[in-house]
């Protein structure tokens, strides 16, 4: 996708995993350690974590192709280099986020399941209530702890290409001004340095 109305695709598509990556990690936050809240927000955070990640693909792809029309710097360089990162931890943040939820609810039905089979007395239940319970207890806090450290980096990785990105943008702007901008330049380099001409 290279263009959006008429516009370059890569700075209106950077918006979604700019919002939706952190947005999520906050859904994320709030669902690491309530059974009640997960049960109520579990599959809306893992939605948006999911467009999250799918638009740090699209960013990425639409910035692939806007690199084509733009002067290389080292700075876009650096940009690049950060929006791969950031595409691969928020495709990454996306997974470990719906693996949490369907883990979660997975071993919750189980739970249950085995305690409606040993309610029954039925004998092909495959364990009891309370070595459910201790799966739990200490698996769904390793993966919330496990997938909040994800978020947090692919949450990292979105502000520091977004920033890059605008360092880029705005070093490609200053630099283009032309022989007035080079002649500034100098100045302002000859005065930080002491070498002033006050003639």
């Amino acid at each position: 996708m290279d263009k959006i109305f008429g516009l370059p695709a890569h700075p209106l598509l950077v918006h979604i995993p700019v919002v939706l990556v952190p947005l999520a990690l906050l859904g994320a936050l709030l669902i690491a350690f309530s059974a009640r809240l997960r049960a109520r927000l579990g599959w809306t955070v893992a939605v948006i974590a999911v467009l999250g990640g799918l638009g740090a693909v699209l960013a990425a792809g639409a910035g692939e192709s806007l690199e084509d029309r733009v002067n290389e710097t080292r700075t876009l360089e650096d940009h690049e280099e950060l929006g791969e990162i950031a595409r691969l931890m928020g495709v990454l943040f996306a997974v470990v986020v719906v693996a949490f939820v369907a883990g979660e609810w997975w071993l919750r039905r189980r739970a249950a399941r085995v305690s409606s089979a040993a309610a029954q007395e039925d004998p092909s239940a495959p364990a009891s209530p309370a070595s459910s319970a201790r799966w739990m207890r200490w698996l769904v806090p390793a993966a919330a702890v496990l997938m909040l450290g994800v978020g947090a980096g692919a949450t990292y990785a979105m502000v520091d290409a977004g920033h890059s990105g605008a360092k880029a943008t705005w070093d490609d702007k200053a630099n283009s001004g032309g022989e007035r901008d080079d002649y500034d330049k100098r100045e302002r380099d000859h005065e930080r340095d002491g070498y002033r001409d006050d003639d």
